[in-house]
């Protein structure tokens, strides 16, 4: 019995989705054909690989076990395509990252530069809004973005949700001024929007006080002791404060980070790297 890699890559697609509808934008297919592929790849097995849950589906126990066997598969797969083409692939891959996910870079470019040594990487850090339309223009061939923030002209792969925090100075209670003064980004996205509307819930008033296009530039105010910023858990800088209910602000989900690609050999490696260093990440 064969497991046809075609196959098992939109089963984790629709696993990584949580549905056939997004994950048929992803593996370019559409919604009946990803679902007569799941039929065919549940006889193969012989077992129910899904159970629905409303509008999304969630895995069976025997699905989760395919899960983990299917995403070993192709990534062996995917090496062994990236040493076949890697003598062919040359000259440059454009990539666009916010500069507070740079953090994410090193580990990825040691493993693109192990099957593609040849490549270079011109790395462009803007704000999530602005590599949207930079993408747009074909200026860029991959971007890391945050998903809901600006126009994005191609669809987007999910590849890590990150934990969001309430942060500011460790020596000043700056957080107890009415109203809080905040420290937020310049690409205003939605979740800057929740993030004040969940604090007028609480009762709590706001103002932007401070506003940049950079992690920099936030990490400042919030340092000097002047401002409460909202950011990813990997950004939290040392000494700062961690602030939550107990200080009166509210618990904030988690923000998708998703990957923008154009076709390319090397672009599509790339966005394999960080995909899977993403994933590994704890």
């Amino acid at each position: 019995m064969d497991l046809p890699t075609e196959l098992l890559r939109t089963f984790v697609a629709v696993n990584d989705h949580g549905g056939f509808t997004r994950a048929a934008k992803v593996v370019h297919l559409t919604q009946s054909a990803v679902s007569m592929q799941m039929r065919r790849l549940e006889e193969i097995v012989g077992t129910n690989l899904f159970t629905r849950q409303g509008r999304s589906v969630a895995l069976t126990s025997q699905g989760e076990t395919l899960a983990r066997h299917a995403r070993q598969i192709l990534k062996l797969q995917d090496e062994a395509l990236s040493a076949l083409v890697q003598p062919e692939v040359e000259g440059t891959v454009r990539l666009g990252i916010p500069d507070d996910y740079v953090g994410f870079l090193p580990p990825v470019f040691k493993r693109f530069s192990t099957t593609h040594p040849k490549v270079r990487v011109e790395v462009i850090c803007r704000p999530t809004s602005d590599l949207h339309e930079l993408m747009r223009g074909e200026e860029l061939d991959l971007a890391l973005v945050t998903a809901n923030c600006g126009n994005p002209v191609t669809f987007g792969t999910v590849v890590r949700m990150e934990p969001v925090i309430w942060i500011t100075s460790a020596s000043k209670a700056v957080e107890k001024e009415d109203p809080v003064p905040l420290a937020m980004f310049t690409d205003q996205c939605y979740l800057h929007e929740a993030a004040i509307q969940m604090l007028e819930k609480m009762g709590r008033s706001c103002r932007v006080a401070y506003s940049s296009p950079s992690m920099a530039g936030l990490m400042a105010a919030v340092q000097s002791g002047l401002a409460v910023a909202l950011v990813t858990r990997p950004n939290l800088p040392e000494g700062a404060r961690i602030l939550g209910p107990g200080d009166g602000f509210p618990v904030m989900p988690p923000v998708a980070l998703e990957i923008h690609r154009r076709s390319g050999a090397a672009a599509e490696v790339l966005a394999q790297c960080f995909m899977e260093v993403l994933k590994e990440k704890d």
